[in-house]
C-alpha cells in the first residue's frame, strides 16, 4: 500500500516554515496566504484526480469489479444491476480427431436429424455475459455510456448483452 502522507501539506505551517522570521507579520502572512490560494485549489484538485484514477485502476475484468461499477455509476442507492453468465451453447462432441471413428448421428427411420456446426458458425450466436438492468432503470442510464464501461473493462474477446428484468 502507497504511503499517503506526502499527499498531505498544511499550507499554514510550511507558509511560517518559508517566511523568515522577521518577516512573519499579519499582513504579509495573510498576502502569501492570498498568493498561495491558487496553489491550495490545485493540490486539491490533484487529490480529487488521485482519488478518481486509483478507483478507475481498482476496475478489471472480474464480475464483481464490474459489477460495482456499474452499480456505483448508475444505482448507487439500491445497487440492483448483477452480471450472470451467458447462454452457453449445447456442444455436442461425436468423436475427437484422435479418435477417427465417426459414428452414425441418426437413421433414417427417426427422423430427427442433428445439425452440426463448427465453431467459426457459432461464433457471435452466444454471450459470454449478461448484464442485467431493472425495468425501473431503463429510461434513467444512458445506454450508450454503459456499452463503453462495459467494453472498456471487460476482457477482450468476451461477448455480452444486456437484459432488461
Amino acid at each position: 500500500m502507497p504511503n499517503n502522507n506526502i499527499y498531505i501539506v498544511n499550507w499554514g505551517k510550511l507558509l511560517n516554515w518559508m517566511l523568515p522570521e522577521m518577516l512573519r507579520k499579519p499582513k504579509l502572512l495573510a498576502f502569501m496566504n492570498a498568493l498561495i490560494f491558487p496553489i491550495q485549489l490545485l493540490h486539491i484538485d490533484l487529490l480529487r484526480f488521485k482519488k478518481q484514477k486509483e478507483y478507475q485502476l481498482s476496475i478489471n475484468s472480474q464480475v464483481c469489479r464490474l459489477q460495482a461499477l456499474l452499480n456505483d455509476k448508475y444505482d448507487s442507492g439500491q445497487r440492483r444491476l448483477y452480471i450472470d453468465d451467458g447462454q452457453q451453447g449445447n456442444e455436442v462432441f461425436i468423436f475427437t480427431d484422435a479418435e477417427n471413428s465417426p459414428h452414425a448421428l441418426f437413421i433414417a427411420l427417426e427422423n430427427n436429424p442433428l445439425y452440426i456446426f463448427n465453431d467459426y458458425e457459432l461464433q457471435g450466436t452466444a454471450a459470454h455475459f449478461i448484464v442485467f438492468i431493472p425495468n425501473a432503470l431503463n429510461g434513467l442510464l444512458n445506454i450508450n455510456e454503459l456499452v463503453s464501461l462495459v467494453n472498456q473493462n471487460k476482457l477482450p474477446g468476451k461477448k455480452w448483452q444486456i437484459q432488461y428484468f
